[in-house]
């Protein structure tokens, strides 16, 4: 979200009175040096709940994030957090405390980033290399661990999904993220958890699974929708 279009909404919420709040998972994997300036970081009004966690950036297994916002709002939040569980585990606590005590955390971070951006312009290059000009619309990402793709032509990504499963490799089908039926020609690829050795064929894959996806007939497309 460009800076200019985060300033609005600010506007719009302050205006209205209404909280946000600003899920920064993937915030700490931009491939920059610098990520850019989250919505509370410039907040003037306390309206931002800002969300975070190391579940991205560590490990799945850790389930340790945290959030931040105006004292009275974090009170609150940990009063109904403690009606639901007494406190995290410690262990898990002392260990990432340790990790960003020493240093270690930070180092990691900056391998990670390293690797990712890496993995993104590998999958990138083979999108390049064996999917049709214009069958697949992808937006070259930031950072974080996804290309975020589109189908032209109206083509169903649940239909091309099946096609995929069954040559060996997955994707998320867009529908999976909208509340309504405009997802359908969109689809996920998560470029961070395939071997860089494994991209090329993945691709290649994916690109055959593409094309017996476009011969389906209309009237099947119409009724896996």
């Amino acid at each position: 979200m460009p800076i200019r279009t985060r300033r609005e909404l600010l506007k719009l919420a302050e205006r209205y009175r209404v909280p946000i709040v600003e899920d920064g998972t993937y915030r700490e994997l931009s491939f920059g040096d610098t990520p850019p300036a989250s919505l509370q970081e410039i907040d003037t009004q306390n309206l931002v709940i800002h969300l975070n966690s190391f579940s991205k950036v560590l490990a799945p297994g850790l389930r340790l994030g945290w959030l931040s916002a105006t004292p009275s709002i974090v009170d609150q939040i940990a009063l109904i957090k403690q009606r639901l569980d007494p406190h995290t585990q410690n262990l898990v606590q002392f260990a990432l405390t340790r990790l960003l005590a020493d240093g270690s955390f930070d180092a990691h971070l900056k391998r990670l980033r390293s690797e990712h951006a890496r993995r993104c312009g590998l999958m990138l290059a083979a999108m390049q290399k064996h999917i049709p000009a214009g069958s697949i619309r992808v937006v070259r990402p930031q950072g974080g661990l996804y290309l975020w793709c589109r189908l032209s032509g109206g083509a169903s990504s649940r239909v091309l999904l099946e096609h995929a499963v069954a040559n060996g490799v997955a994707f998320v089908p867009g529908h999976a993220f909208y509340a309504d039926p405009a997802g359908e020609s969109e689809l996920r690829l998560c470029f961070s958890s395939v071997l860089p050795s494994s991209i090329d064929d993945a691709i290649k894959k994916l690109a055959v699974s593409l094309q017996e996806s476009c011969r389906t007939p209309r009237r099947e497309l119409i009724a896996t929708a």
